[in-house]
């Protein structure tokens, strides 16, 4: 259950920049360059959340990173054989 309040956590504050900007925007009309740098920063702040879920997932999930620890395992194992 934790891990979905973790998870809808990061997703919601990855939005509070984009819904910031929509609301400063409609009431102060910014300069240009601040306003793209405003666009920038907070699409960067949005698209992290794609980056931080799949982590938030293997730190608190058992399953799944076991499953990811011996995929890895395997892989390199696999890598080893091959060079010797």
């Amino acid at each position: 259950m934790f891990t979905i309040l973790y998870i809808l956590l990061v997703f919601s504050l990855s939005y509070v920049p984009s819904v910031c900007y929509i609301a400063v925007v409609s009431v102060v009309d910014l300069g240009n360059e601040s306003s793209n740098a405003a666009v920038d920063v907070s699409n960067v702040i949005l698209f992290s959340s794609s980056f931080f879920n799949p982590l938030l997932y293997y730190w608190s999930i058992k399953e799944i990173r076991y499953s990811i620890n011996a995929l890895v395992r395997k892989l390199c194992c696999k890598k080893h054989e091959e060079e010797g």
